[in-house]
């Protein structure tokens, strides 16, 4: 009789264990879930401090891409993306029971660097040339690292670095004036989407581009052109920087520019003293 009931125990917990694990997985196979991307339209990198909301939830995004709501509720809903800087987006969908998924990325575009002052360019050398790391500074005058990437326009202008007419011969603080032309050119950037970095544009001044000179250091002059991406198309923004690639002097270069007040902001900045690499 103890064998029986002793059985009869084995049986029962074997039976609430399959319909213990028959629930489990009816209730996996029918959570309603969203899996999609958030991406800068830019960078293709992530955004950074992004507020996604969809039924009443909110999920915040900061150096990753990919997101996942569970537990939805099938039928319409409204999945909206917001991110500071950036042109935000609402998304229509219907959820259906199960696994639902945003096939393409959802691309934010940023549309501004928050509280950009100016930028900082620290030179250094590398194979192909001089590597310019570059640093948007806001106006509280802390570097702004997380921000969106912009479809920022960077021209570079490398000069013979001449002194009382004559090439410098070693670095010097003052006195110090702009020689021949060697090179002018729109310097193509890398973004950086490192969470740790503290330079996410770089570009690099190819020597190769730099016409031949005796002189033994080089002044290099930057503009960098800051487009608002609800403003002005990137079409536009690429015929702005032939036009300007073409004039002589700055005045006629910043005069230009000032025409487009409210579409970009331009910043310029000056590296003396760069040893020449020839």
């Amino acid at each position: 009789m103890k064998k029986k009931i002793w059985w009869f125990w084995i049986i029962l917990v074997v039976i609430l264990a399959v319909v213990a694990i028959g629930v489990y997985v009816k209730s996996l196979s029918f959570d309603t879930t969203l899996k999609f991307n958030v991406t800068d339209a830019v960078s293709k990198e992530w955004v950074w401090n992004s507020k996604i909301q969809l039924e009443g939830r909110i999920i915040e995004g900061f150096f990753q891409k990919d997101f996942t709501f569970t537990h939805l509720r099938p039928g319409k809903a409204v999945l909206k993306i917001e991110a500071p800087s950036y042109t935000g987006k609402s998304i229509n969908l219907n959820l259906k029971k199960g696994e639902n998924i945003v096939d393409k990325p959802i691309y934010l575009k940023g549309y501004e660097i928050p509280g950009l002052d100016h930028f900082v360019i620290f030179t250094s050398k590398v194979e192909k040339g001089i590597k310019l790391e570059i640093r948007p500074v806001g106006k509280d005058k802390k570097a702004v690292i997380n921000h969106p990437c912009l479809n920022i326009k960077i021209v570079t202008r490398v000069s013979e670095q001449i002194k009382n007419g004559a090439y410098v011969s070693e670095p010097t603080d003052s006195g110090s004036e702009r020689g021949k032309e060697l090179y002018r050119g729109e310097i193509k950037w890398n973004w950086d989407s490192t969470p740790e970095t503290i330079f996410r544009y770089s570009a690099v001044v190819p020597v190769s581009g730099v016409r031949k000179s005796k002189a033994s250091y080089w002044v290099l002059d930057y503009l960098l052109i800051v487009p608002d991406s609800r403003k002005i198309e990137d079409k536009e923004l690429e015929g702005m920087v032939r036009k300007i690639l073409s004039m002589k002097s700055i005045k006629e270069m910043t005069d230009f520019l000032d025409g487009y007040k409210g579409k970009i902001k331009y910043f310029t900045d000056t590296t003396w003293n760069e040893k020449a690499t020839q």
